[in-house]
């Protein structure tokens, strides 16, 4: 049996997995398919660009989003870091979000923006020190994470998650 922290951390995990078995569909949506490498090369590329935003060790970064491979890359490059990841419930109030960002000392948000534009500017609003990442349609506030991979180029992969970080905080959306 194992005692607590002993295990790898969940992100030392996926990365492990990712880079064993390159050539494996990750990801479908459709009629688009997502690789294993291509997944890596997303976290790798969304670390560059978190990394010079300040995400990293026990930074929180919170995430507002609908089921998409491009979220859970970016939201693994933040783990990766070192940052707590703590998701934002989906159908929750703004409200409820604005409480979770501030008793979660949330540093980041990534908003997707194809579906939660309009929430995205309100918690903007409501929360200007918040720094805000979005994938999706660039809804005209926050940093366009698509783009900003894009320039980031090429990078590798790392992992400072230890079987010690925090890796999710989570809040309770008022449904369970």
């Amino acid at each position: 049996m194992l005692t607590p922290n002993q295990s790898p951390h969940i992100v030392s995990l996926a990365l492990a997995a990712l880079q064993r078995f390159p050539d494996r569909i990750a990801f479908q949506m459709g009629d688009e398919q997502v690789t294993y490498r291509q997944a890596l090369d997303t976290i790798a590329r969304a670390q560059a660009v978190l990394a010079q935003l300040g995400v990293g060790m026990g930074t929180r970064f919170g995430v507002l989003s609908a089921n998409r491979w491009d979220t859970w890359c970016v939201s693994n490059s933040a783990q990766t870091l070192g940052a707590t990841y703590s998701p934002l419930h989906p159908m929750g109030s703004l409200e409820a979000h604005s409480y979770q960002l501030v008793a979660g000392d949330t540093a980041t948000l990534l908003v997707d923006a194809d579906h939660y534009a309009a929430r995205g500017a309100e918690l903007a609003a409501e929360h200007p020190g918040l720094r805000i990442v979005t994938v999706g349609k660039a809804p005209g506030y926050g940093l366009d994470m698509s783009q900003a991979m894009a320039n980031a180029g090429a990078q590798n992969a790392i992992n400072l998650a230890t079987a010690d970080t925090l890796s999710t905080l989570g809040f309770t959306g008022g449904t369970t």
